[in-house]
């Protein structure tokens, strides 16, 4: 049975004493059998067992984490500090030319165009 590989561990059942024989879908081996030249095959079950055992360790204890009393304050409520994705958001993109309602220039708003500043204090000087 040296010479027989055998394919997965998964099929492989081990019986309690060391003369029982050990299944697979395609070889029987005995426990005192040698797997290959240099392990036997009550080893590879030995580690096979070790492996499963190992790969499901328990969790860890976590402490309770409880929530915080919330208290609500008197008055308004303080301002909202804004994220910086949020900042981000509300910002202007590039520089935004403003069009003149009074002179339909482009670069200014009607409150500093210089056309409707002369023409207010004419009006004012002649009431």
């Amino acid at each position: 049975m040296n010479s027989e590989y055998l394919s997965s561990l998964e099929e492989f059942e081990q019986d309690a004493s060391d003369n029982d024989e050990c299944s697979t879908n395609k070889v029987i081996l005995k426990v005192n059998d040698s797997f290959n030249d240099w392990i036997s095959v009550q080893t590879v079950v030995d580690l096979y067992a070790k492996h499963t055992e190992d790969s499901r360790e328990p969790l860890a204890e976590l402490p309770e984490i409880s929530n915080s009393e919330y208290h609500k304050t008197k008055g308004r409520p303080p301002k909202r500090l804004k994220s910086s994705i949020e900042e981000s958001k509300n910002k202007f993109v590039g520089n935004i030319q403003r069009t003149c309602r009074y002179c339909l220039v482009k670069g200014h708003n009607i409150r500093s165009c210089a056309n409707y500043k002369a023409e207010m204090v004419g009006n004012k000087e002649n009431i």
